[in-house]
């Protein structure tokens, strides 16, 4: 009988630690955070973009004009939860300074034409006179006081109606400037009813460089942010890659080449030291350190980590390499 009063026990047990942890799966799945990448070209083919006035004023420098395509793509998570997506792209070096960008600062209205107000109010006035006197007097055997009153009662309304338009109240669709004193442009992108904060998009930039300029290359930064889950709490960010993008005038497939080379190679960088970070989170040989046998794998485990700092080191030399071949082509 005590024997299988404690199963019905650990059964029911059993059973509420199940449901526990379907309702904390469900939430989580309710509350999942969303999850956006973004994928930016390793190179951009520059045009010459001189004007003759700007020739005129500046003879030794010329303009040339960049367009950036950024595609974002929500992997998880639903897209009204995203805050804002930033991107912003800046010249490490100053060697850019930035002449023009586009999109610029843009403000959106959901409401088509203007709001009709109507406001109405009444203004009421009530008067009331009384004129009256007292008579005293025996009725039967009861003493009577009556006292007669004249009065009356005046009342005026009058009724007032305004009617006026307003223009409809704006929000910030897309919010645009220049940064690190004119050698870097930023973009802020909101949510919106009228469009998508997923897919390609554009920004076009227009910078100054030196006549004879080939190529050079910028750091361009995306990160996505997502509202906060409760009050009080600061937006989270759920997405974000940096990349170096190199820049070549179009035409010329030595300076391509040198583009190329960066992104890439910063690229390879990346995604060493992600990795590397990766695995020193993980903490594999403090781990190991008191399993049987685990002074051998961790023996492993040490000669991976010296493989990787190798191939962060090597990364980053091709890296500089790439940065110094590049200067080459933009004086």
């Amino acid at each position: 009988m005590m024997e299988q009063s404690w199963r019905r026990l650990a059964t029911a047990q059993m059973a509420l630690v199940l449901l526990g942890s379907l309702r904390c799966t469900g939430l989580a799945a309710a509350e999942t955070t969303p999850l956006v990448e973004f994928d930016i070209p390793y190179a951009v083919a520059c045009r010459d973009a001189t004007t003759s006035e700007f020739r005129e004023k500046n003879p030794e420098h010329k303009l040339i004009e960049a367009q950036f395509e950024v595609s974002t793509l929500l992997r998880e998570g639903k897209e009204d939860d995203l805050q804002q997506i930033t991107v912003s792209l800046s010249s490490p070096r100053q060697r850019l300074r930035v002449e023009d960008f586009a999109p610029r600062t843009e403000l959106h209205c959901d409401v088509k034409g203007e709001i009709k107000v109507v406001e109405k109010s009444e203004d009421i006035k009530t008067s009331d006179a009384s004129l009256g006197g007292a008579i005293s007097g025996d009725i039967g055997p009861v003493k009577a006081k009556i006292s007669p009153v004249l009065g009356g009662v005046k009342t005026r309304k009058n009724a007032t109606e305004e009617n006026f338009t307003k223009l409809p109240p704006k929000q910030v669709l897309v919010a645009a400037g220049t940064t690190n004193r004119g050698h870097g442009v930023v973009f802020k992108l909101k949510p919106s009813t009228q469009a998508s904060l997923q897919g390609q998009k554009q920004y076009r930039c227009t910078f100054v460089v030196p006549k004879g300029w080939r190529a050079d290359y910028l750091l361009v930064e995306c990160r996505a942010e997502a509202q906060p889950r409760r009050p009080f709490y600061e937006r989270a960010e759920c997405g974000e890659r940096q990349v170096c993008v190199g820049l070549y005038i179009e035409g010329d497939s030595e300076a391509h080449q040198a583009a190329q080379e960066v992104g890439e190679s910063f690229e390879s960088y990346i995604d060493i030291v992600q990795q590397r970070q990766q695995a020193s989170d993980c903490d594999l040989p403090g781990l190991l350190k008191h399993v049987p046998g685990g002074m051998f794998l961790c023996s492993l485990a040490d000669s991976d980590h010296r493989r990787r700092q190798k191939q962060t080191t090597e990364a980053e030399k091709q890296v500089r390499s790439a940065t110094e071949n590049i200067v080459r082509f933009a004086n």
